[in-house]
């Protein structure tokens, strides 16, 4: 039996249904709709000694429950033993410590979810950016949305996992297809961190030339801002753009090299009016802005650490060391030299000039991503020329 949620069902997306008539009237999902309140059952049966099977089987049944509502059909007074026969004092489900656990409900997936979208041939530059960008934000309490293709989709949805956030994967496809097939590792990766996989399809249809812009649509109206990391002239990134554009959307847009062709349409975007973005505090200053961003809890913190904490996930580490590489590499007149000296012998791609040069693929990428922004390199199918 297939998970739907309806227009017309309360659980329905708001962002969504002020769609109108381009809103989907069903969505068809996998994962966790709404996620519940984070109290487990063994953490009940910790504190509270349960007489018979009935009382445990109501918790149980509370953590499927898509609100923590249910707790309150629960009467702990009648189905507890009395605390002097467990050793420890009990809260009923009317006293005040469980009464203020019942107002703390674990945000909505869909509270503050921003888009993000990229070419399926990110360069290293776009790959760098995205990586950098999104494991920040993400570990801030926004969900991101992207449609599960390869390239800037996948680098997407991946990096909010390590990073410990949420994300939702807008499929174009039947609900019970994955596509592309050899993603099906992270389908389940999403499924298993508490992520979400939704489509307006049902059953194993596959994909058409239609349903991508469907898709983006979908993509789009989700969320309260789009983020776009490269996209060529005729990217359907652009598509996503404009439907962003039609629901009155906040775009963001990375600016990329000029010698670029997949730089050509986020160019665009920003001299057309998007947000340039130069660092992952541009989004995050808009969400903050908001309201519904100020009423975010979190019970969870294990795997989605606070913006102010020292706990980071080691790829977001590694970023913030080749940022401060890069502010050096834009006066390394001597590192610029080697690079163009090298590339005089013969065009070469990155793991090439990475064991040339011995310098790590991930810190020399941008290094080039750099230098290439100067105009004295590009990149041509995947080797670099000098200028």
């Amino acid at each position: 039996m297939n998970n739907v949620v309806y227009k017309d069902d309360e659980e329905y997306p708001e962002l969504l249904r002020q769609m109108g008539k381009d809103a989907p009237k069903q969505l068809y999902f996998k994962g966790n709709w709404s996620l519940p309140l984070r109290a487990r059952t063994s953490e009940f049966s910790e504190r509270f000694t349960l007489k018979g099977s009935d009382a445990s089987q109501k918790i149980q049944n509370a953590r499927s429950d898509r609100s923590s509502s249910v707790l309150q059909k629960v009467n702990f007074s009648e189905s507890l033993s009395p605390p002097q026969q467990a050793g420890e004092h009990v809260h009923t489900y009317d006293s005040e410590k469980l009464l203020s656990l019942q107002k703390f409900k674990e945000p909505s997936i869909f509270e503050n979810c921003l888009a993000v979208i990229g070419s399926r041939r990110l360069t290293h530059y776009g790959k760098q950016a995205m990586e950098r960008l999104v494991g920040e934000i993400a570990m801030n309490n926004i969900t991101i949305v992207s449609g599960f293709m390869y390239g800037g989709d996948a680098i997407a949805h991946k990096t909010t996992i390590e990073a410990g956030g949420r994300t939702i994967a807008v499929m174009p496809c039947g609900i019970d297809k994955i596509h592309p097939e050899d993603q099906e590792d992270l389908y389940n990766e999403i499924l298993e961190n508490n992520g979400l996989i939704i489509s307006e399809y049902e059953g194993d249809m596959g994909p058409a030339l239609w349903t991508y812009p469907q898709r983006n649509r979908i993509v789009a109206g989700l969320s309260k801002a789009l983020l776009v990391v490269e996209a060529g002239e005729k990217s359907g990134c652009l598509i996503t753009a404009n439907c962003a554009k039609k629901f009155n959307r906040k775009i963001f847009a990375v600016p990329g090299p000029i010698t670029s062709s997949v730089s050509v349409g986020t160019n665009g975007l920003i001299k057309e009016g998007a947000e340039m973005v130069l660092s992952a505090k541009d989004v995050l200053g808009y969400y903050r802005s908001l309201d519904s961003y100020s009423k975010i809890v979190s019970f969870d913190h294990s795997k989605s650490p606070p913006c102010h904490s020292e706990a980071k996930p080691k790829n977001l580490r590694s970023f913030a060391n080749a940022q401060d590489d890069n502010k050096n590499a834009q006066d390394d007149k001597g590192f610029e030299k080697k690079i163009i000296e090298l590339l005089e012998r013969e065009p070469m791609g990155v793991d090439e000039m990475s064991r040339n040069l011995e310098m790590p693929v991930s810190e020399l990428g941008v290094k080039l991503s750099m230098i290439e922004m100067k105009g004295l390199i590009e990149m041509k199918g995947n080797k670099y020329y000098n200028k």
